[in-house]
């Protein structure tokens, strides 16, 4: 069985029962990846790589230590983000 997404507006093809994306759905991720990508070439344009370099400088260089040791950093991001 043969299962294809395009999601540059051509049909898809599912397997049975699984239907495919609603165009809504589709535009919704689109939005998504562009505001994404915006954010993010707008980081990078500031030297910004890792959303932790863009924190306040005690902030930052505590979450650096955190990941030097192993650890974790994580922010929930919101639509405004």
């Amino acid at each position: 069985m043969v299962s294809l997404l395009c999601v540059g507006g051509a049909p898809s093809v599912s397997p049975a029962g699984v239907p495919a994306p609603r165009e809504a759905t589709v535009k919704g991720f689109r939005d998504y990846v562009s505001r994404v990508e915006a954010g993010n070439k707008e980081g990078l344009s500031k030297g910004a790589f890792l959303w932790i370099d863009e924190l306040p400088e005690p902030e930052k260089t505590r979450a650096y230590q955190k990941l030097k040791q192993g650890g974790v950093e994580m922010r929930r991001l919101s639509k405004a983000d």
